[in-house]
């Protein structure tokens, strides 16, 4: 047999191997490090919902799931994350791990978090056209997964990350204009997300203004077919979602927007400010948008990441592991130094990363904790960052636009 005709085997074969060694990881993982968990409760709805018949959004879910977890030594002070407050479809995606013990299922589950958080770094790089060696891809991805909003997303188990990977293959794939399963995509994350809806309705919008209906008529088709299936399989989920929906949010009080952190920081005139700011935010990124209509290519990829920058800074709970979405963004301003500056652009790059990567942990560390709220330079540096690159970099990505990819 050929060399080449051995080789795709051989790549088969350690990637299983690579993929069971990484679950075993993280069944050890889960053994030693007990934070918090947002895996529990999911688990146990589909598990409830399959053998029992219970509703995922029943108190029996939440009861059973705080028990498993606190035999196992998990804080469970924070009883939010273990309710099941996803669209019902979403349980479909936990249902196999159901048949699994709790433990070999979360080992699979941050697996699979994990393979999200790479995938997405793969398909930033992809998006901005950037021409990587494999070991700074590697890096890349290894950073990640490392610093402080990746790592703890896989401590908790979170599925913000699986949500963040859809969304920039749907941004990928209408790129290269594959309409159909982008459309199916973001109707899969449409309401599992709450900076999905904002970025839906601009990328639907333009992508009416290139004439490309595609995009819009497989978004409701998979709304229907999602909305269908929700329905036959667990009738009148839409009220007990919402009902559960109240009860973790309770009033206005939990709404915390990076843009109020900003606010905060001036309580002599916080009101007028928190007008002005999210005010202010939200007709720049209409005007944004406005301005990439009927345009394709480099414009459109970015306007789209300071699209994700702006609709990031009106996430309600200001959520470390929402700044995830700000990387393909800040991988573009990398990519523009390394082309202008070379070695120059390739060492600011790197102290950047480290930067980020040991700075956040620092600030955890010192002013943070798990069962607190993010701190404000956790949440707002980066953004602050990509920003300020953006802009610097915005004459060179629209006036210049055939540079992008040389």
């Amino acid at each position: 047999m050929h060399r080449k005709s051995i080789t795709p085997y051989l790549l088969t074969i350690v990637i299983v191997i690579a993929l069971i060694g990484l679950t075993i990881g993280n069944f050890y993982l889960s053994e030693k490090v007990h934070v918090r968990d947002e895996f529990a409760g999911r688990w146990m709805a589909a598990g409830l919902w399959l053998n029992e018949g219970l509703s995922p959004y029943s108190d029996e879910v939440t009861v059973q799931a705080q028990s498993i977890l606190e035999k196992r030594g998990y804080d469970t002070r924070s009883v939010n994350d273990v309710r099941f407050i996803e669209p019902a479809y979403n349980l479909m995606l936990y249902l196999p791990l159901s048949f699994l013990s709790f433990n070999t299922a979360r080992a699979i589950w941050l697996t699979l978090i994990e393979l999200a958080i790479g995938a997405s770094i793969f398909f930033s790089i992809k998006l901005i056209g950037w021409k990587l060696r494999p070991v700074e891809m590697i890096l890349l991805i290894v950073f990640s997964l490392l610093w402080y909003p990746g790592l703890k997303s896989i401590l908790f188990g979170s599925p913000t990350p699986i949500n963040i990977f859809i969304i920039i293959l749907a941004i990928y794939l209408l790129l290269n204009k594959q309409d159909t399963p982008a459309g199916f995509l973001l109707a899969s994350v449409f309401i599992s997300i709450e900076i999905s809806l904002l970025l839906t309705i601009y990328l639907i919008v333009w992508s009416l203004s290139q004439k490309r209906l595609g995009v819009l008529w497989s978004f409701l088709a998979g709304l229907a077919f999602l909305g269908v299936i929700s329905l036959i399989l667990f009738p009148g989920w839409l009220a007990e979602w919402f009902r559960v929906f109240l009860i973790v949010n309770p009033g206005f009080s939990w709404i915390n927007t990076p843009l109020m952190r900003i606010a905060k920081a001036l309580p002599g005139i916080e009101t007028l400010l928190l007008y002005v700011l999210h005010i202010g935010v939200f007709l720049y990124m209409l005007y944004e948008w406005f301005t990439v209509l009927g345009k394709t290519g480099k414009p459109f990829v970015w306007k789209t990441l300071l699209t994700l920058l702006l609709i990031y800074l009106f996430n309600t709970r200001s959520q470390a592991a929402y700044l995830a979405i700000l990387l393909p963004a800040l991988f573009l301003i990398f990519r523009f130094w390394s082309q202008r500056w070379r070695i120059f652009g390739k060492i600011a790059m790197w102290v950047v990363i480290l930067a980020f990567g040991i700075g956040y942990w620092f600030v955890f560390f010192e002013k943070g904790g798990w069962f607190l709220p993010d701190p404000s330079v956790i949440i707002l540096l980066l953004p602050l960052v990509v920003f300020i690159g953006l802009n610097w970099i915005r004459w060179w990505a629209l006036s210049l636009p055939d540079l992008l990819y040389k």
